[in-house]
């Protein structure tokens, strides 16, 4: 439990404790547990599942291999099914076109979301042949 009554403790500056790279301004010294900092500063942002009990939420950043698919912090998705397999909604993103997916930070992506790539496309100009009943 933290000895920290109230807000007017973090403005009262003698001693500063580091946690998960915040600074906390107290009194004095105090111990300080990981449920009392997720109330604060929320879910940590490098933890695939940022709420317990719901492993359909994910922050995609921590599972996406690609480098070609940068995500910022915060940015999760959901899907009952897989929600660390968000590589798959990434359609036509072939590493030899080089193009780049990029995704914000706090952003939410819902199941069922593609990202269509340039792969996708063909040249206009060249010859294409498509078959037709006559």
């Amino acid at each position: 439990q933290c000895c920290m009554p109230g807000l007017k403790a973090f403005y009262t500056t003698l001693h500063k404790i580091v946690f998960k790279s915040f600074v906390i301004l107290t009194e004095k010294p105090c111990v300080i547990n990981e449920d009392f900092m997720e109330k604060i500063f929320g879910p940590d942002p490098k933890e695939k599942h940022p709420m317990t009990g719901f492993p359909q939420v994910c922050y995609i950043k921590n599972t996406v291999k690609n480098p070609n698919i940068i995500v910022g912090d915060y940015t999760y998705y959901d899907d009952k099914e897989n929600s660390e397999d968000f590589e798959r909604n990434v359609l036509y993103h072939y590493p030899f076109i080089g193009d780049k997916l990029i995704i914000g930070k706090f952003c939410a992506i819902a199941t069922g979301v593609k990202f269509i790539m340039n792969g996708a496309f063909h040249k206009m100009s060249g010859i294409s042949k498509r078959l037709q009943k006559t």
